[in-house]
């Protein structure tokens, strides 16, 4: 089977591309379907980076877990 006909093709998307569904065809013939859910970017977008910046100038609040603290 030729590879132009089993490449990865974007079959649909929701919520402004929060899930996306991926389909594919394996040599053998069988049909794959893959759904995916975007939980980051590469590189985030500069209103996310500016606003990040913005929250951690002033530290942490407040730490928990086991290396909480001083020593």
């Amino acid at each position: 089977m030729d590879n132009k006909f089993r490449r990865p093709r974007v079959s649909g998307w929701e919520e402004d591309g929060c899930y996306l569904t991926v389909e594919y065809t394996q040599e053998n013939g069988e049909r794959v379907r893959g759904i995916f859910k975007r939980f980051g970017w590469e590189k985030a977008p500069s209103s996310v980076n500016a606003d990040t910046r913005r929250r951690l100038k002033n530290g942490p609040i407040h730490v928990i877990g086991s290396g909480a603290g001083p020593r």
